[in-house]
């Protein structure tokens, strides 16, 4: 099921991809204005602010709230965040920052909501979820993911597969709430 998340992985490697928490926040604060940033990618991969239209990704394109990242076919994504949080999007997805507000000062104060729309993706959080039990979310057409300082993996097929690595997850749909 995840064989090709796997692959990208190795691709991607464990020293790149799998960092402190710390070195990504200073990495991402040495942008300034970045909400987020692509931080590799390989194969087709655009994205688009609102309804705006789809720009090819960069190495270190700045992401702000309402950004689509695309990943085609044979196409992967790594992207991080001020906090740490490091998302590894796997081919045809699409994955949306609907709204991402990191406060180092104040990090209870601060909260990301996601939306993942099809695909999968590969999610180690950072410093945002571990103030607030609920300050970090991915909406998904069938369920909710509520994380929780959490390594997890989440592929939309028939219709959600969910796996938890490290920590603890909630998912939550009309039919009720299931821990993870």
């Amino acid at each position: 099921m995840f064989q090709v998340l796997k692959s990208l992985v190795t691709v991607v490697g464990v020293v790149s991809f799998i960092a402190s928490g710390s070195a990504l926040a200073a990495e991402a604060a040495a942008q300034p204005q970045a909400q987020a940033y692509i931080h590799e990618f390989s194969g087709t991969v655009t994205a688009a602010v609102g309804s705006g239209k789809p720009e090819p990704a960069q190495k270190n394109m700045q992401l702000l709230n309402n950004t689509t990242v695309t990943t085609g076919p044979k196409s992967y994504a790594v992207i991080k965040f001020e906090d740490g949080t490091v998302t590894l999007l796997k081919e045809n997805t699409s994955f949306q920052i609907q709204n991402y507000t990191y406060n180092a000062k104040q990090p209870e104060k601060s909260s990301a909501f996601f939306n993942m729309v099809r695909g999968g993706l590969k999610m180690i959080t950072g410093a945002i979820s571990t103030p607030t039990r609920d300050a970090l979310k991915v909406a998904t057409p069938v369920a909710t993911i509520g994380i929780r300082g959490t390594e997890f993996l989440a592929e939309l097929v028939n219709p959600l597969n969910v796996v938890c690595i490290v920590g603890s997850l909630n998912v939550t749909n009309t039919a009720g709430l299931m821990a993870v």
